[in-house]
């Protein structure tokens, strides 16, 4: 490097190191002023929860109370069989539109395994085959003296989460005071749950 171009550089440096000591006192005013416009979201607009440690239950449910509503109002403005049937047709093409289409029908070669009888009903351990290969393990809870032909209102039970399945105490409480209304109850074992471990 020559002499006159190392003088140049002294001459500008001392420039450019005042520059950099102003930038590093006035710039952080501005980001700080900048930051502060910037994030004060929450001005006028905090959430309060008097039960903090569940405010997102709380959220959540404001919003599916208010999409329960919506519901509400959407089912009591049905008042013809037409309109029963257009919201059947919303509530499938919503179903088909959220899950995708359903898998083909196929045989389902139920199995009864074994009978329980119970004061006031019997259980029937079913295993099914959902799809070709894919086993379920069941039971059919059946109100005693409802004959085989007979008819009867009937639930499908879906269990909560259990290592137990539908086996846990609470749930065959729910679904032995169903039967004992004189509900069939068929309630089977999620995948990963109960014999399906």
């Amino acid at each position: 490097m020559n002499q006159k171009n190392k003088s140049t550089i002294k001459k500008y440096s001392n420039f450019f190191n005042i520059i950099f000591l102003l930038s590093l006192v006035i710039l952080p005013a501005n980001i700080k002023m900048y930051a502060q416009n910037e994030l004060d979201v929450i001005r006028n607009s905090w959430i309060e929860h008097s039960d903090a440690p569940n405010s997102l239950y709380h959220y959540i449910t404001g919003q599916a109370y208010d999409l329960l509503r919506k519901r509400a109002d959407a089912v009591s403005a049905i008042n013809s069989l037409t309109a029963w049937q257009e919201r059947q047709k919303y509530i499938k093409e919503t179903l088909l539109k959220i899950v995708g289409p359903f898998p083909e029908k196929s045989p389902l070669n139920a199995k009864i395994l074994r009978t329980v009888e119970k004061d006031g009903y019997r259980i029937e351990h079913i295993v099914f085959e959902s799809q070709p290969g894919f086993y379920v393990t069941s039971s059919m809870f059946i109100p005693a003296g409802l004959k085989r032909r007979s008819t009867a209102p009937a639930v499908i039970y879906v269990s909560g989460h259990s290592d137990t399945g539908y086996r846990s105490s609470v749930y065959l409480n729910i679904c032995a005071n169903l039967v004992m209304k004189g509900f069939i109850v068929f309630a089977f074992d999620p995948v990963g749950q109960g014999e399906r471990l």
